[in-house]
């Protein structure tokens, strides 16, 4: 009987001691793993615990019906359940219950990025010693231009850039020969590509020049030229002619003649100067300049072939002060051009000037007085020097010339 009692006490003792140990409920409820599985790939979110934000970047997928695949704290619950399918392209919201009741809110982001159109060239700039140089893009035409202080360019390395997820060919950021126009591709996520054509150092031709009109016209047989920027790369002649629409005539004693260069701007001017041919029918033409894949062009060269002065000897070989000077040939004007001094002086019949011609206009005659004493370079104590005497007409029309040497 005394051990039956000891018994019970012992287990009655046990007894209170297990439903005296309180109840630890699990604490854990967090997502570890969050996939989306969408045209048969599976996509791992990127779960940020302290935002508590799952964010998922696609592009141009379907996502408005979706079952996820979720990794929770163990003993936890999640709603809504995981077995149901959600549209993902607005944020959707999954709450984690621990065992012991407290929760966390994770916010789902589907960042479905439509596929980029986009195939621009955004900027076009090369480094020149230092200095940058952007050129102008006219996304209109596709043209993109830029002006460097360099004759040669033919390595030069343009920095570029282009939209996130394009692409450009050739490479961008690498040397290139820009002698000739280059055209970069730059190709959209999507495929469509624009192909954009540089030009670096683009020529253009400005003014007509040698002409003493407003207007400069000419007669066959006168010396002409053009006036232009970046009219030659370095090393080479480009081809010039006359162009009536249907017809081509090569001008005579072609020549090229570097003028200047604008330091601020990196333009570099050169005069072409030719003669034009006598066998051209008159017209207005237009002057064509091409060179390694350029055309460029100015209309407007006033051409004329009927009554051109061609004069064709003189009366003798060198002028002094007061000599009369004396021009032999065909459809000659009594207006004449003769340098002076670094200078043109322009001559014609006035109460200052003695020049005539005969009817035939075949025989002119200028008799020079002191007024032009500076046409002779002993005024100036300088050696005879040989000039170009120069006809031209009432209105201006340039013409033949003639060379001679003044005392």
């Amino acid at each position: 009987m005394k051990k039956n009692t000891i018994l019970i006490l012992a287990l009655l003792v046990i007894s209170c001691s297990k439903d005296d140990e309180p109840v630890v409920l699990a604490t854990g409820n967090q997502i570890l793993e969050f996939s989306l599985s969408i045209d048969g790939e599976i996509y791992q979110g990127i779960i940020d615990q302290q935002a508590k934000i799952i964010s998922f970047e696609t592009e141009r997928k379907d996502v408005s019906t979706l079952k996820p695949t979720i990794i929770f704290s163990e003993k936890a619950r999640i709603e809504p359940s995981p077995n149901i399918s959600r549209d993902f392209r607005e944020e959707v919201v999954y709450t984690v219950y621990a065992e012991n009741g407290v929760s966390n809110v994770y916010r789902i982001r589907v960042n479905n990025r439509p596929v980029s159109l986009e195939n621009e060239i955004d900027s076009f700039t090369i480094e020149i010693e230092g200095t940058t140089i952007e050129a102008v893009i006219n996304r209109q035409t596709g043209f993109i231009r830029a002006d460097v202080p360099l004759s040669n360019i033919s390595a030069l390395t343009p920095v570029i850039t282009i939209p996130p997820h394009a692409t450009i060919n050739p490479p961008a950021n690498e040397p290139r020969d820009f002698t000739t126009p280059v055209n970069y591709t730059v190709t959209a996520e999507n495929g469509d590509r624009r192909t954009y054509t540089v030009q670096i150092n683009e020529p253009e031709i400005e003014r007509i020049i040698l002409g003493y009109s407003a207007n400069p016209t000419f007669y066959v047989g006168a010396e002409a030229g053009i006036m232009g920027r970046f009219l030659m790369n370095e090393g080479e002649v480009p081809e010039v002619y006359f162009y009536d629409g249907t017809n081509k005539y090569v001008p005579e004693q072609l020549e090229f003649h570097f003028s200047y260069g604008d330091s601020f701007t990196g333009v570099r001017y050169y005069a072409v100067t030719f003669v034009i041919p006598d066998d051209i029918p008159t017209n207005i033409y237009t002057v064509v300049l091409e060179k390694r894949g350029y055309r460029v062009e100015f209309n407007g060269l006033d051409i004329k072939k009927e009554n051109a002065p061609n004069p064709q000897s003189l009366s003798q070989d060198v002028f002094s002060r007061d000599d009369v000077l004396k021009v032999f040939g065909e459809s000659l004007t009594a207006r004449i051009v003769i340098p002076s001094n670094g200078s043109q002086y322009l001559l014609w019949e006035t109460y200052a000037v003695d020049i005539t011609v005969n009817n035939e206009r075949t025989e002119m005659n200028f008799t020079p007085n002191y007024r032009q004493d500076n046409l002779y370079p002993a005024y100036y104590g300088r050696e005879p020097e040989e000039k170009k005497i120069t006809f031209f007409d009432e209105s201006g029309r340039l013409g033949r010339s003639i060379m001679t040497t003044f005392k």
